[in-house]
């Protein structure tokens, strides 16, 4: 009789295993479980890419949002929860499927109304992942926002001692491995305490020219212009960016879009000066400045359909290059070209998302 009762007990036990701590070990992709070692808590070891991670920092402070609320409950007494958003035009479809598919997370959501789709992250897991992806490469006011998320995450794992969230980091000959480890269970076997990340890191200082933030941040924001004017053949060249004055928090973005201008040889332009929305606009308005632009993206290139019209601007530029602009033969051939670029363009391909850069090396 004894002996069945031990039977039946190890029965139960092993599927409130199967059914509350399996599935959440296995949230990862590659993570390795044993049932004789699950009293050892396993760990899952990230060596992130540092292109994957900047370009997706500077994708989030291009055009993405990240929102925490202020109260845990709402006037219907529902929990509220975090997330983190970014939105894209319609074309751009294949680029957050990308994304999705690497960090195995968060949803897409078409919007009403608008020729656009939302890619939302509110599962701990994903934000987890996420904060860890970006939190030592943020450039703008929206590391603020990314602080907040910190602070929220590691309050749930105060709050919850059956909930725990592990951002730690871990440094093996001399590169950074990342450790992030989410325990759901309900079994006390399984919980320990577990190391946070705490610790504020500040704006990412390093060159801009040597990483891919700029290219997520000019895939969110930037814009690729050719202008032909008929009267005297003049034709211009240039990639221009555009930021509202000040953030949510009232808090300016002139200082990062300073550095922007600097390394493409231009400056910072207020413009609707007379409208309650004012904006900030850097643009190139040399060749200097266009060649840096061209360099780089040729580097650490684009991936939505703003890589195509990089591509036509490329050829456009290279007129430039052999000073054949004023040539007025081939004006018609740039025009046409022009003609193709930006919302008039018809034909999409997206078989440049092949070299999209992986979560991990």
């Amino acid at each position: 009789m004894n002996n069945f009762r031990k039977i039946c007990s190890l029965c139960v036990f092993k599927r409130r295993i199967q059914k509350h701590v399996l599935p959440s070990l296995h949230a990862y992709r590659g993570l390795e479980t044993h049932t004789n070692d699950l009293f050892e808590s396993k760990e899952r070891y990230y060596n992130f890419n540092e292109n994957f991670c900047t370009y997706l920092a500077g994708l989030i402070e291009g055009d993405g949002s990240i929102i925490v609320p202020k109260e845990e409950r709402s006037k219907k007494n529902k929990k509220n929860y975090p997330s983190v958003q970014i939105c894209f035009h319609l074309k751009n479809l294949p680029l957050l499927l990308t994304i999705q598919k690497e960090l195995n997370c968060g949803s897409l959501n078409r919007k009403k109304g608008v020729n656009a789709y939302t890619y939302t992250i509110n599962s701990i897991e994903g934000l987890t992942l996420l904060s860890f992806c970006i939190y030592r490469y943020m450039r703008t006011p929206k590391i603020y926002d990314l602080w907040k998320l910190i602070d929220w995450l590691n309050n749930q794992k105060k709050k919850n001692n059956n909930f725990h969230i592990t951002i730690r980091e871990k440094t093996e000959k001399g590169k950074e491995t990342a450790v992030i480890v989410n325990f759901k269970s309900i079994e006390r076997a399984f919980c320990r305490r577990l190391e946070q990340l705490t610790t504020r890191v500040g704006y990412d200082e390093s060159p801009l020219l040597e990483n891919a933030w700029l290219s997520g941040f000019i895939e969110a924001d930037g814009h690729f212009s050719v202008r032909a004017t008929f009267f005297r053949y003049r034709i211009e060249c240039r990639m221009e960016i555009v930021q509202s004055t000040i953030d949510h928090n009232k808090r300016s973005k002139k200082d990062f879009l300073e550095k922007i201008a600097y390394i493409i040889h231009s400056t910072v332009k207020t413009t609707r000066q007379t409208r309650p929305n004012k904006e900030y606009r850097v643009r190139t308005n040399n060749i200097k400045g266009n060649l840096v632009c061209k360099q780089y993206l040729q580097k650490y290139t684009l991936f939505g359909t703003k890589f195509l019209d990089f591509q036509d601007w490329c050829i456009v530029l290279q007129f430039f290059e052999k000073n054949l602009h004023r040539n007025k033969s081939f004006y018609n051939q740039i025009v046409q070209i022009k003609q193709q670029m930006n919302r008039n363009r018809t034909n999409y391909r997206c078989d440049h998302l092949k070299n999209f850069y992986h979560l991990e090396k």
